[in-house]
């Protein structure tokens, strides 16, 4: 069973609250539980319309209603209630573009919806001279204002059903010869937990305190997300942070 409603929202703020090394302020998009305060909360509703696309049409809309609050030159870092800071990070760090492989030397498949926008991205960017690289790594990620509202405009990316992330960044890097940062399990940066033991997750049966002591950042899905995983934030953010009441 996944965590009680609210609790991955409660750790994670507990996360940022004790590693997050540079002055932030937290703002919610969507729903807020009564207990959160401290924060700036943008209410958004989701329109539930049952055809393709809806949650990823429902997402953007939300980024969108949140850039109208900012300043064109504005940065910012989005991330979600399931991304824990595991230790002191940096904006810099959370900043470095991260990708998961380069799209180049994989071959397309398109069997489930989420690959099936995956893939549309990567033909997007390339009929636009982008690389192609996957940046779906499920991190906090930092962006500009005014640069994230044109690659919405430009690529339509809601009513194509594209992923922003993933042409956001190929965007950025496009004409660069810098490389974004490919991640491996045996790197420093995240312990992805997604219910099964490959390249880019890790079992249920490892210890989790051993996976996470050199990362900067935790996420699990439900297929991944265990009693151990549990007790592991338990102890690990056992102290309120000033976002609750």
């Amino acid at each position: 069973d996944a965590l009680p409603i609210w609790q991955e929202l409660r750790y994670a703020l507990r996360s940022w609250y004790s590693h997050a090394k540079f002055n932030f302020k937290i703002v919610i998009v969507g729903d807020k539980p009564e207990w959160i305060t401290n924060v700036q909360h943008i209410p958004h509703t989701l329109v539930r319309d049952g055809q393709p696309g809806e949650i990823l049409r429902g997402s953007v809309s939300k980024i969108t209603k949140f850039l109208n609050h900012l300043n064109p030159n504005d940065n910012f870092i989005m991330t979600y209630d399931d991304v824990f800071l595991l230790k002191d990070t940096s904006f810099a760090e959370i900043g470095l573009p991260k990708a998961l492989f380069d799209m180049t030397t994989k071959i397309p498949l398109r069997n489930n919806t989420w690959r099936k926008h995956l893939w549309r991205s990567y033909d997007a960017v390339r009929a636009n001279n982008c690389h192609g690289y996957n940046f779906e790594t499920h991190l906090p990620r930092v962006f500009n204002a005014a640069f994230l509202s044109k690659i919405i405009k430009d690529y339509n990316i809601g009513e194509k059903q594209l992923l922003l992330t993933t042409v956001y960044f190929n965007e950025l890097f496009k004409g660069s010869s810098l490389k974004p940062i490919i991640l491996s399990k045996n790197d420093k940066w995240k312990a992805g937990f997604y219910g099964q033991n490959d390249e880019y997750s890790f079992s249920k049966n490892v210890e989790i305190e051993k996976v996470c002591a050199d990362k900067h950042f935790l996420n699990f899905n439900d297929e991944g997300f265990s009693p151990e995983i549990q007790q592991f934030l338990e102890k690990k953010f056992p102290k309120p942070s000033i976002y609750e009441k």
